[in-house]
């Protein structure tokens, strides 16, 4: 069965400050499944921005559900400057009476309010889905309410609606778009200038698209949904796989694929065996360097160089705690001549013969204070060593340069003949005289 358009069933309007208000249907009951409303809502907004809102919160009455298509506000940057409008959809599920109430929920109270709706009906058991997003326009002092289009969608019967809402005390009627039907009369919430206008239109029509645009010969701003919904067969209850969503145990049960994965179902039922699938055979690992914490080599001994670490000193329960001592290196004979007792239990490694013949290179260097390695070259290089203690200033001589004389001018005087000075000759010849 094609979708199909009947006739209205009410109205809904409220001047009074209020959070809710409601429609009773007058016209047209909805009471089988193929039966459908929709209903066109508008009132004084409570958002202050143009956009999509949800100051319409909620529909609620009758005996089936309610779906809201959608929601656009005017704003006019103050609560009750201008209006807001949504588009509601009824997919009656039982017997809704004519006298049935609808009631509409606000997100706060207002005092201009009104709503209409209209009956449509589909095949039994089907209902109506959008198409498309829905369009949303906000005009500011417009006649008409803007115009909005669906396009590119794939060809089917549709049921295009648009719920129309304006700030207006009005009662005329719109003229409808190009092969549209308008709702019914229009409806204001009072007669006062403050005073909120309802109405809607729609076009059932198989295409890939439409336009709506609608005129009116009153001034006002306006707010506008436009909705494209075309008709499906619910599937019914949608069937999950109860392991992804009710069982934790066994959630990746599904999610494994078949191949070359086997996983145990231990795995995933008992957690306390989780590893146990992921250790093949053939791996054979001595139990005393795995399970015994106090076991002498399963922390120190590794392949390649041997660092024993500072635990064989201060842990009582290590091997070498009652044989190493600090100072000379004394090695009990037990260390050697029991091999039994020695090998078995820790060592899976060969070490060098002489880690164990030779006391005196076995222990010097590989154990030291705290693990602290000193380079020679620290101690053994003078010049190195001492250069930052010579500081910037005075130098100081050593004494000896100047407190022996005999050391300090004896490089002074040079060997050779010492030549007679003029007073050595003037006494040879004052003696000679004087003789005679």
């Amino acid at each position: 069965m094609a979708i199909a358009s009947v006739g209205t069933i009410g109205n809904g309007v409220s001047s009074t400050s209020s959070s809710s208000f409601t429609l009773t249907t007058t016209t047209n009951a909805l009471s089988t499944s193929g039966d459908l409303a929709i209903l066109s809502v508008a009132t004084d907004n409570i958002t202050t921005t143009d956009g999509a809102t949800n100051d319409h919160t909620s529909v609620t009455g009758g005996t089936g559900t309610w779906t809201k298509l959608g929601e656009y506000t005017n704003g006019e940057g103050a609560a009750a400057a201008g209006v807001t409008t949504s588009l509601w959809l009824f997919q009656s599920t039982g017997t809704n009476a004519i006298g049935t109430v609808f009631t509409i929920n606000l997100s706060g109270a207002v005092v201009d309010k009104a709503s209409t709706g209209f009956k449509y009906t589909v095949g039994a058991g089907n209902s109506l889905q959008p198409s498309a997003t829905e369009v949303g326009i906000a005009t500011d002092a417009s006649n008409g309410y803007g115009s909005a289009s669906f396009s590119g969608l794939s060809s089917l019967s549709r049921l295009y609606v648009r719920a129309l809402g304006k700030e207006a005390n009005t009662t005329t009627n719109i003229t409808a778009s190009t092969s549209f039907t308008r709702f019914g009369a229009q409806v204001r919430s009072r007669n006062n200038a403050a005073a909120i206008a309802c109405t809607g239109e729609f076009r059932i029509n198989t295409s890939t698209g439409e336009t709506s645009n609608p005129t009116l010969a009153v001034s006002g701003d306006t707010a506008a949904v436009f909705a494209a919904l075309e008709e499906y067969t619910p599937s019914g209850a949608q069937t999950l796989t109860p392991s992804l969503f009710t069982n934790t145990n066994t959630f990746y049960g599904p999610t494994v694929s078949a191949g070359s994965v086997d996983l145990a179902p231990s795995l995933f039922t008992n957690t306390n065996t989780f590893f146990a699938a992921t250790i093949s055979q053939g791996t054979t690992l001595s139990p005393s360097l795995y399970t015994n914490t106090q076991t002498f080599y399963a922390p120190a001994i590794t392949v390649g160089g041997v660092s024993l670490a500072p635990g064989l000193f201060t842990n009582t329960n290590s091997f070498f705690a009652p044989a190493v001592s600090r100072g000379a290196v004394t090695l009990t004979p037990a260390l050697f001549t029991n091999g039994q007792t020695f090998f078995a239990p820790a060592l899976s490694f060969t070490l060098k013969p002489s880690l164990y013949t030779n006391s005196q290179t076995f222990y010097a260097p590989t154990v030291s204070q705290a693990g602290q390695t000193l380079a020679p070259s620290l101690f053994t290089n003078s010049q190195t060593f001492y250069s930052p203690t010579v500081s910037v200033g005075a130098a100081t001589v050593l004494p000896s340069l100047f407190t022996n004389t005999n050391t300090f001018f004896s490089h002074q005087i040079s060997g050779g003949v010492i030549a007679p000075s003029v007073e050595q000759g003037f006494i040879r010849n004052f003696a000679a005289n004087f003789t005679a």
